[in-house]
This record gives structure tokens, sequence and C-alpha cells, in this order.
């Protein structure tokens, strides 16, 4: 083709037909700016094309990893009942209308849980990427609502820390034998034993400073209920979102096979 065209141009120049050898050479170089620009074009869909393939592999990993998250939530949401049926029981017990259980684990006053923003960790980075507006703010959603239980998170586990701890130790609460158990090692794990004596407990009941830690307990743990919940709503919603997203693509991409 480019033998083809030279020729062309030799001829018109032997010829001396500088006019039409002129237009040729526009037309020449029109054909040579259209050829680059259906090729920037191609280039620029077949990378608009991997784009948005490479997100809808994002919105399947998305999927895998909310609905880790959500049994997660559903974990840390059991937890906190376990949690407050111990606030709750000492609290009735404090005031006569419960005694002394030994099917209560009572060590859940002294315990404090971690939380890991998984998609927050995982997927922050992408929003940007993110050409789609709605997966987008909802995944900026979702991101806040896990803030918003880090947070509750971490005030429930100060003021164990920081509040009833230090009143434990310094009213001798602590049940110290077991955790010596009479011998060095092997250790015993926590989780095994009494770390509360009760006798010691509840010689603090009715007492004002008992009474806040209480209320402070029961009050920061349904806090930190609330936010696992509200997450375990954003949750399904970005799921059901996600899962239309894909299922509109598989559409279209079969309507596309049978054309």
């Amino acid at each position: 083709m480019i033998k083809f065209f030279r020729k062309i141009r030799q001829k018109m120049i032997t010829e001396n037909k500088f006019s039409k050898y002129l237009l040729y050479a526009i037309g020449e170089i029109v054909l040579v700016v259209i050829g680059i620009l259906i090729a920037l074009q191609l280039n620029n869909w077949n990378e608009s094309r991997k784009l948005f393939n490479d997100e809808l592999k994002l919105y399947s990993k998305l999927l895998t990893d909310l609905n880790e998250s959500y049994s997660n939530t559903l974990n840390k949401i059991e937890k906190l009942e376990k949690y407050q049926d111990v606030h709750y029981h000492v609290y009735n017990e404090s005031k006569g209308r419960a005694s002394y259980d030994s099917t209560i684990i009572y060590n859940n006053l002294l315990w404090i849980e971690n939380y890991n923003m998984d998609i927050e960790e995982k997927y922050s980075i992408s929003i940007v990427n993110l050409t789609n507006e709605k997966i987008r703010e909802l995944l900026k959603d979702y991101i806040n609502s896990e803030k918003v239980t880090q947070n509750a998170f971490d005030i429930f586990n100060e003021m164990k820390l920081l509040r009833l701890r230090p009143f434990f130790r310094k009213n001798g609460i602590h049940n110290v034998e077991p955790a010596f158990n009479d011998q060095p090692y092997p250790m015993t794990s926590l989780f095994e034993m009494d770390l509360i004596e009760h006798s010691k407990l509840e010689e603090q009941y009715g007492t004002t400073e008992m009474d806040e830690l209480l209320f402070e307990l029961r009050y920061q743990t349904s806090w930190v209920y609330t936010t696992l919940e509200r997450l375990k709503e954003a949750n399904k919603k970005f799921e059901l979102a996600l899962k239309d997203e894909l299922e509109l693509y598989h559409i279209a991409s079969n309507q596309k096979k049978e054309e």
C-alpha cells in the first residue's frame, strides 16, 4: 500500500502536476491522521474495557469480603450480648434482685474486644478508581460505618482499661490464687480461670462508684452493639447493590451474545 502511494506521488511530481500533488499530499495526511485517531480510539476503548472488567472483578472480591465481614459482625454482636447479660445480672445482684450464678462468666467484666476495619483496610484506596457513583458512595458509607464502630470499640476498651480494671485492683476484686494455681508451669489459660473474687465484688454493690461503672458498662456496650447493628444493615445494602450491578452486566453480555 505504501509503495502504491509512493508511485502515484512520484508520477505526479514527474508530470509536474503540482496542484494535484498538493491535493494528494493533503489527502494522504488526512488519511494518516484518521488512522492515528482510529488507533487511539481503539486503544482508549480497550483500556476502558480493561478498567471496566477490573471494576467488575473488584465487585466480586468485595462481595466475598463483605460476606466475611458480615460473619465477623454477627460474631461481635453475639459477644456483646454476652457482655450485656453479665452487666444486667451483676446490676440485679447489686440491687438484691438476683444472686450469685455459677453459670455467669463474670470474667466478661474484664475483657476487652478488638475490632478490625477489614473493608477500609483493603478498599479505601480503590474509591477514587470506581466509576459507578452509587457503588463508590456505598463503599464510602460502609467505611464510615466501620470507623464509627471502631471508635465505639476504642471507647469501650478504654473505659475498661482506665476505669474498671483500676477499680478492681484498688478494691482487691481480682481472684489471685487461681492465677498461680500452686505451680509456675504450665500456665493455665485466663479463659479457664475465675479471675473475679465474687465476695469482693459484692462488697462494692450499692456504692456510687460501682453504680457508675455499671452504668458506663451498659451504656458503652449498648453503643458498640448499636454501631454493629448499623454496620450489619449497611453490609446487606451494599451487598445487594453489588449483586444488582453484576446481574445487569451479565444480562447485557448475554443480550450481546444473542445478537
